[in-house]
């Protein structure tokens, strides 16, 4: 194998294998990726056995061939190359010739016959959508996907895409029993991608590498929803990951309602005093007190070592008094991932309940523009819980 191309294509398609590589495992080739040299383009494959990526860029193909490269390796010398034709060729021994400029490097390598197989996902309703919009999506829900490797189907996101006479609602949703974060769009279609909802559990990482690489630039891309796979195919770039097996819980039981009295505050203003609050509050819980009054509400924080803050905050707010604790850093995560200029909370009454949860908890809607709202559960705990539909 013998090509040349350019440094920049190269070390784009090398970046973006990265995560996907397996370091530390059981199988060494893992943390290789496949090289394919074809025609006129390079093929980079790599895989951790659940979630695979394919990208392909440029190049002057002297002689084709396949073989297995250190990953992290050659992406560390390329990063490194100035910005000048890169050659790299196959030589006796398994090894790599690398060459840019008076640069040389040989790298050990592997047959590429040796490279595990990426899966052939099934087939399914091809959806065509913004990148943008999908990263959207998992902007506002991300955080509140659960980290506990022992509840399966809460570590990732759940997505629903239901069609809708000329429309498809796209749907998705996290949870880590503390908090809950919905979010949802509108797709406009002529015709029907898929004549019946479907869902999908996507796994933990495979949200964050998908997002990382749909918000890079605004494009259209196809989602393909097989019963085992999701494929996120975009010019030149595939990732197909393994779904998680399983049924996602009722959410809707956890989205508390009737939530009457209004309460509406300027965002930035709110996040900063959030962020002031949170460096004396208690590091292990991050609680904060709100006295939610007429047309202000004063923030309260403390920690194990007597040390406080206090903050008033003018507010629009027409209820019945109201004292409720949150989680300072579940606030400023929220806050984070919805837009507008003003947040508006919908607060229940300290004897309603919500289906699951204890009635004495007080129960908190927040809105913050046209695509998201959130719902906030607290009770006298430390640990708030919420849920968001944007």
């Amino acid at each position: 194998m013998e090509l040349i191309l350019s440094r920049d294509p190269l070390l784009k398609i090398l970046n973006r294998i990265q995560s996907v590589v397996e370091k530390r495992n059981t199988m060494p080739i893992l943390a290789y990726a496949l090289m394919v040299a074809d025609g006129d383009t390079l093929t980079l494959s790599a895989t951790d056995t659940e979630l695979s990526v394919r990208a392909v860029c440029d190049a002057q193909v002297e002689e084709e061939g396949i073989l297995s490269v250190p990953a992290r390796k050659l992406y560390d010398v390329v990063r490194e190359l100035p910005d000048l034709p890169v050659r790299m060729k196959s030589e006796t021994g398994d090894r790599m010739l690398v060459t840019c400029g008076r640069a040389r490097f040989t790298l050990l390598c592997l047959p590429g016959e040796e490279f595990p197989k990426i899966p052939q996902p099934d087939e399914g309703p091809h959806i065509p959508v913004s990148s943008q919009l999908v990263a959207r999506l998992m902007d506002k829900v991300h955080f509140a996907m659960s980290t506990d490797e022992t509840r399966f189907t809460l570590n990732g996101a759940y997505l629903r895409v239901e069609p809708f006479e000329d429309r498809h609602v796209l749907r998705m949703v996290a949870t880590d029993t503390h908090r809950l974060s919905v979010a949802q769009y509108e797709i406009m279609s002529e015709s029907p991608y898929l004549d019946q909802p479907r869902d999908v559990i996507i796994p933990r990482k495979a949200v964050g590498e998908i997002h990382k690489v749909l918000k890079e630039e605004d494009d259209q891309v196809e989602l393909i929803l097989g019963e085992n796979f999701i494929q996120i195919i975009k010019p030149r770039f595939t990732m197909i990951s393994k779904l998680v097996a399983g049924r996602y819980p009722n959410y809707k039981r956890a989205i508390p309602e009737g939530n009457n009295h209004l309460l509406t505050i300027q965002k930035a203003g709110f996040l900063s005093l959030l962020r002031r609050m949170v460096v004396i509050s208690s590091e292990k819980s991050h609680s904060i007190q709100f006295q939610v009054m007429q047309d202000s509400i004063q923030v309260n924080s403390n920690n194990p070592e007597q040390e406080a803050g206090e903050e008033e905050l003018e507010v629009v707010y027409s209820g019945p008094p109201v004292t409720i604790g949150f989680s300072a850093r579940y606030l400023l995560e929220i806050l984070g991932a919805v837009e507008g200029d003003a947040v508006r909370f919908s607060l229940g009454g300290a004897g309603g309940s919500c289906p699951g949860h204890r009635s004495r908890q007080r129960k908190l809607h927040v809105r913050a523009d046209a695509h998201a709202i959130i719902h906030v559960l607290s009770g006298n705990h430390p640990t708030a819980r919420f849920s968001q539909y944007c």
